[in-house]
C-alpha cells in the first residue's frame, strides 16, 4: 500500500465518521468472547502493519490489565507496571520497558478495578511519554495512544440499571 492509498484509505474512514483517536470499551458477560474481540483486533492491527510496512510488536498493541489474574489470562503487563502508575513520572521518563516510539493501541482489562487517581495518572503520564516523540500528544487524551477496554463488571452495572 504506497502513501497515496493509505490517505484514500484515510478519507474514505473520516467520511464515514471516523475519528482521528480511538477510545472504546466493549463490555459483556463472562464468556462472551471479549478475549477474541482482542485476539482479532490485535490480529487485524498486526496484519494492518504488515500491509503499509510497518513494524509490529507488544510495542505497537500494548495488552494490558489492572489484576495479575487478568493480566496473566492475557499473557500480557499490568497497566500500573506498563505505565508506572506507582512510580514518579521522571523515573518512568528513563526507565520505560517498552518502545513508546511504537506504540499506537493500549488495551486495559478490567478496567473497573482501576480508580480515578490512577486513571487520571494514566493520562498525564501517557501525555509525558509520547510527548518525547510527538509534542503533539500534548492535545490528545492518553497522549494520542487509541486505548481500548473491556470489563464484565461494567456490562453487569449497565444490566442493573435497565
Amino acid at each position: 500500500m504506497d502513501i497515496s492509498e493509505l490517505d484514500k484509505a484515510k478519507q474514505v474512514l473520516l467520511a464515514k465518521g471516523g475519528l482521528g483517536r480511538l477510545v472504546m470499551n466493549l463490555t459483556g458477560s463472562g464468556g462472551s468472547e471479549k478475549s477474541f474481540a482482542l485476539d482479532a483486533s490485535k490480529s487485524f492491527c498486526k496484519q494492518f502493519c504488515k500491509s503499509i510496512g510497518k513494524p509490529f510488536n507488544d510495542s505497537v498493541f500494548i495488552v494490558t490489565a489492572t489484576t495479575n489474574t487478568a493480566m496473566a489470562q492475557l499473557k500480557g503487563d499490568t497497566i500500573h507496571s506498563i505505565a508506572g502508575l506507582r512510580r514518579k513520572l521522571s523515573s518512568i521518563l528513563k526507565n520505560w520497558s517498552l518502545n513508546w516510539v511504537w506504540a499506537k493501541i493500549l488495551f486495559i482489562d478490567e478496567i473497573s478495578m482501576m480508580d480515578i487517581m490512577d486513571f487520571l495518572n494514566l493520562d498525564k503520564y501517557l501525555h509525558q511519554l509520547m510527548a518525547q516523540f510527538n509534542p503533539e500528544a500534548l492535545n490528545y487524551p492518553f497522549g494520542g495512544l487509541k486505548v481500548g477496554s473491556y470489563d464484565t463488571y461494567l456490562w453487569y452495572c449497565r444490566v442493573q440499571l435497565l
